[in-house]
Parts: C-alpha cells; sequence; structure tokens
C-alpha cells in the first residue's frame, strides 16, 4: 500500500511538471500587448547582427516603462519559437527608458552579443514593459516588431 502511494505521489508529482510547464508556454504564445503602442524596425538599420527600433505609442492612460530586455523569435512551422542565445547566463542593465512628448523611444538592439548573426529567416524582436497606470504598478505587457532577413520564402 505504502509502495502505491508513493508512486501515485511521485506519477503526479511529474504530470503536475508537465502541466506547469505546457501552461508556461501557452501564457508565453499569448504575449499581452501593450495598448495603443507598436514597434517598427527603424528603416535602414536591419542587419543579420542588430537594429534599431522605434516605439510608438499614443497610449495617455498608462506610462510604459522599457528596460535593456529583449528576447528573439523564429517563425517556424507555424509558430514563434525562441532562438537560442549563444552565451549562458546573459544579463541586462536596469536603466528605465519612456517615450518622449511625441510618444515615440528609438533603441538601438545588438543582438550580435547575444544570439550571434542570424540566419535567413522570418523573426520579431520581443520587448517588455512595466505598465503604471495612475501612480501604481498593474503589470507586464510587450511589444514586437517582425522582420525578414536575407532571400527567404517565409
Amino acid at each position: 500500500m505504502k509502495r502505491f502511494i508513493i508512486g501515485g505521489l511521485i506519477l503526479a508529482f511529474f504530470f503536475l511538471l508537465a502541466f506547469a510547464d505546457s501552461l508556461e508556454k501557452v501564457e508565453e504564445k499569448k504575449l499581452h500587448l501593450l495598448k495603443d503602442t507598436s514597434m517598427v524596425i527603424k528603416e535602414g538599420t536591419l542587419t543579420s547582427t542588430g537594429a534599431t527600433v522605434i516605439i510608438i505609442s499614443t497610449n495617455k492612460d498608462e506610462l510604459h516603462t522599457y528596460g535593456k530586455s529583449y528576447k528573439i523569435e523564429r517563425y517556424e512551422n507555424a509558430e514563434w519559437v525562441p532562438v537560442k542565445p549563444i552565451v549562458d547566463n546573459y544579463v541586462f542593465t536596469l536603466e528605465a527608458y519612456y517615450v518622449d512628448s511625441d510618444g515615440i523611444l528609438e533603441m538601438d538592439i545588438p543582438w550580435e552579443t547575444l544570439y550571434g548573426k542570424l540566419d535567413a529567416g522570418r523573426y520579431r524582436i520581443v520587448k517588455d514593459a512595466a505598465i503604471d497606470k495612475d501612480g501604481a504598478y498593474v503589470g507586464k505587457g510587450y511589444v514586437y516588431a517582425e522582420f525578414v532577413l536575407g532571400d527567404t520564402d517565409v
């Protein structure tokens, strides 16, 4: 009887781990997009090693705080897949940036340091932001810009 209970607990533990992992992947696929905010690659800056992004926000109800952090995803088999970093334990510094009075924030993203040179393909850069409403933190949202490198069919 004791073996049955221990075996059941172990099985339940692995089930919960698998469920939590799949839930995390679903949540990551469903980005909570920032309201009235978009991001584009600045014309003439896209290379296989980096780009300059322009974040545009017309949201007057929320303050979005952006940091240096970002991630790159590649479109494969009809889904966005995270690009694997070439560096272990990479950290971003903790500066805080805001859009200016015209609702614009321009940031250089030199991803070669973290991801190396990207191959031809369809990608997106994803940035997160802290959302502040009426002087209080209310959560995190995301903004992304898609781009294509090289000659590709995607």
